[in-house]
């Protein structure tokens, strides 16, 4: 209950400057629509296209900050750039064939699962996770491969799906290439087994 209450301040705190005067409540409301609106667009590939960035180096540093936005609770500003995040992802991706494009693209759409899971948007939410397994295995990327067998464990579990949700997570957590990836892999294994 704590934990919620001081999401919603920080979130109308944040969104203060960008919703203007009202209650708490309400502009809660207006930052978690406004999120959740930007972001769909970004996967549907709807809107106004942002500028990409001119580089994957630059891709990569817009991932840090909106990783330090999801972990301050900067909704506001998360929802400015994790949409942009997507949207370059999608746009440095078809010019080239960089598996780290796609590394960086899919841990943007398992960042966005995350938020999309915490915001209650369970539809988006398997959009979102299944396009990051889909890039993380197109890139090789192990890790993130398991990552989003653990939010698609989640969201299966809160669609009430309790047997494929422990199917998915130990499965992901038995899968030999995970067993090779050292400290973050067994990092990784022990949140898919605690999650089944």
């Amino acid at each position: 209950m704590r934990r919620r209450k001081l999401l919603a301040g920080l979130a109308a705190t944040a969104a203060a400057p960008l919703l203007g005067s009202g209650t708490a409540q309400a502009d809660e409301a207006l930052l978690g629509e406004l999120l959740v609106t930007r972001l769909r667009d970004a996967m549907l590939g709807l809107g106004t296209a942002a500028a990409a960035p001119s580089s994957p180096e630059a891709l990569a540093t817009d991932f840090t900050r909106a990783l330090a936005d999801f972990d301050a609770c900067r909704y506001a500003s998360l929802a400015v750039r994790l949409p942009r995040l997507i949207r370059a992802g999608h746009a440095l991706s078809t010019s080239g064939d960089d598996t780290e494009q796609h590394s960086l693209l899919a841990k943007g759409y398992l960042l966005a699962t995350r938020m999309l899971v915490k915001m209650n948007e369970q539809q988006l939410g398997w959009m979102a996770a299944d396009r990051a397994r889909q890039l993380a295995q197109s890139a090789g990327d192990v890790l993130a491969v398991a990552e989003s067998a653990r939010q698609l464990a989640v969201l299966a579990r809160k669609a009430g799906w309790h047997d494929q949700a422990l199917s998915l997570a130990l499965s992901a957590a038995d899968h030999p290439d995970l067993r090779g990836t050292g400290r973050a892999g067994a990092a990784v294994r022990g949140l898919l087994v605690q999650s089944a």
